[in-house]
Formats: C-alpha cells, sequence, structure tokens
C-alpha cells in the first residue's frame, strides 16, 4: 500500500513537472510543495540521512537555492479597500523540505527561550498555550511565511515591555496594546505621550517602524461629557486618530 501511493506521489509529481510551467504559474507551484511534502512520508533511512546531512549544512552558512526563494501571495485583510496596496498582508510560501528543517530548529530554540524565560509575560504572539483571548483576558487580571519569523520577531521586540513603565502593555506578536487610567485627562494624555516617546525611542535602536496610520487611541469613561473627546495623542510627531470601537486582535 505505501509502495504504490509512493509511486502515485512521484507520477502526480513527475506530470506536473512536464505539463506546467512552475516560474509563471503560482498554483503550480504549491501543488508541487503539496506533493513534496507527502512523499517524505515514504523516505527511507538512507534518504532519511541524506536529508538530516542537507539539513545540518545550515550552520556552515550553506542551503539550497531553492530554499531561498519564496512565492509571495497577497492575502486581502477583512474589510479592507481591494485597491489599496497596505490592505493586503503578503504570505510567503517557502520550499517545504526547509520549512521542515525550521520547524526542527525552532523546536530547539523555543525550548531554549521557554527554559531559560527569554521571553516576557506580556508576549503572547505565536508562544504555546498563549492565544488571543489570553491576552486580553489575563491581562486584566503582534512579509510571514517562514516558521522562525514569529519566535525570532518576538525575541527581537523582547524589552519593550521595560520602557513603557508606568503604563501597562499588552502584546500579541506585532500588535501592541499600551494603557493607562487617570482622572485628570491632562496628566493622562502627558503620561501616554511621554510613554510613546520612550516606544519610539526603542523602536528606532531596533529599526522598526510604527505604522501611524493604523494606530489609534481611544478614550474609555463612563463620563457621558466627555463622549466626543478626542485624545491628544502622538507617535513619532503626529496626531493619533481616535475612535470609539477599537478592533483588537479581532476581539474587541
Amino acid at each position: 500500500m505505501i509502495h504504490r501511493t509512493y509511486k502515485k506521489l512521484l507520477a502526480k509529481r513527475e506530470h506536473l513537472l512536464q505539463n506546467n510551467n512552475l516560474n509563471d504559474n503560482t498554483d503550480a507551484r504549491i501543488e508541487l510543495n503539496k506533493i513534496n511534502a507527502e512523499i517524505k512520508l515514504y523516505l527511507g533511512s538512507c534518504a532519511t540521512k541524506r536529508l538530516l546531512h542537507i539539513f545540518n549544512l545550515w550552520k556552515l552558512g550553506r542551503l539550497p537555492r531553492q530554499w531561498k526563494t519564496a512565492i509571495v501571495v497577497p492575502i486581502r485583510k477583512p474589510n479592507k479597500d481591494a485597491s489599496c496596496m497596505g490592505s493586503y498582508r503578503p504570505i510567503a510560501l517557502t520550499c517545504m523540505t526547509c520549512k521542515l528543517m525550521e520547524r526542527i530548529i525552532l523546536r530547539r530554540i523555543t525550548f531554549h527561550l521557554m527554559n531559560r524565560n527569554m521571553l516576557p509575560q506580556e508576549q503572547y504572539g505565536f508562544r504555546k498555550g498563549h492565544s488571543t483571548i489570553d491576552q486580553i483576558l489575563l491581562s486584566n487580571g503582534i512579509p510571514t511565511g517562514f516558521s522562525f519569523d514569529p519566535t525570532l520577531f518576538s525575541l527581537y521586540l523582547t524589552g519593550i515591555e521595560r520602557v513603557v513603565s508606568p503604563c501597562q502593555i499588552g502584546i500579541f506578536a506585532d500588535d501592541i496594546i499600551v494603557w493607562d487610567h487617570n482622572s485628570d485627562l491632562t496628566k493622562l494624555e502627558n503620561t501616554l505621550n511621554d510613554m510613546l516617546e520612550k516606544i519610539q525611542h526603542f523602536a528606532d535602536e531596533h529599526k522598526l517602524t510604527f505604522n501611524t496610520t493604523k494606530s489609534l487611541s481611544c478614550l474609555f469613561t463612563t463620563n457621558r461629557h466627555l463622549f466626543n473627546y478626542q485624545p491628544k495623542i502622538f507617535l513619532n510627531g503626529q496626531l493619533l486618530e481616535s475612535t470609539k470601537t477599537p478592533t483588537y486582535l479581532g476581539l474587541l
């Protein structure tokens, strides 16, 4: 049964290669990736050892050329203008064999980070046992496609949680929310603006850029006289748009 399945996969792969120009046919390349992934389930011991040898070449900074390329597919974000470039999220489709290697290495990196507690508790993105729900609820009582990207980015962002004091921060991958409370609006605005200056300094030092057009401010209050108040909150010198109905991680 396994032998026949393996032969069918090889035949399907050969047909795909002979009848499609993979440079111009994105769907064919995606299908080829799927077939290659299934074929690896039937590798024998010799092939597995050879694959492991190729994996170990990454230590020398050497990888097959095909592993260094990706198909970038733009996915439109919900309720965004289809004619605007910023409405799309670039998703990188990479070689399945390279993804397998990345997953193996990622497990070791993640184990090291968790074992040494190297990621801040405020970072909930792409961590086992942490979700968007956890980030929102527990805080009150963050082109993708490469397996390494989320974890390495979370590690790179470590330290931002220390510059926001006395405010509080919640992080899910590259989605960040900061907040504070005060009955004095002037003091509240000053505190938040001082904190955002520190965050901007952190971003400049780490060569990061915050998208001010996607950043919003919101005032939560039970005072009906302040319902239409527009907070004067600035990021990188630009006044942030105020909203009464903010959305965070698609849940609020």
